[in-house]
């Protein structure tokens, strides 16, 4: 069971991937995307509690994974202090993380 399971679930999350993302910024983008408000936003601290439970990732490793995607370089994510909570960020696709989302959905259709 274990073999197949690496194997098929390792093949997934590299398709989805693709070459620029790790699996912990991949795993931020498909969160929002399937849980997040209309798709496109989620609070950071909902992010961190997911990915904690899913990955046992640190809240500082989840930071850095979602700076990364907020970069320039990358320009997948734009980060807004929360309106109900000065202390809280709110994590939003932009039009390019849309998009990534869509190249992602194309690529694990055709693994």
């Amino acid at each position: 069971y274990y073999p197949i399971h690496y194997q098929a679930g390792i093949g997934v999350e590299d398709a989805l991937r693709g070459d620029a993302l790790s699996r912990h910024q991949v795993a931020v983008l498909w969160l929002i995307h399937s849980q997040g408000v209309d798709g496109v936003r989620m609070n950071r601290k909902a992010i961190a509690q997911a990915l904690g439970n899913w990955f046992e990732i640190s809240g500082a490793a989840i930071t850095k994974a979602i700076r990364g995607m907020a970069a320039p370089r990358l320009g997948l994510l734009k980060l807004a202090e929360d309106p109900a909570s000065g202390r809280e960020q709110v994590v939003t696709l932009t039009p390019k993380g849309r998009a990534s989302i869509a190249q992602m959905k194309a690529r694990g259709t055709r693994y």
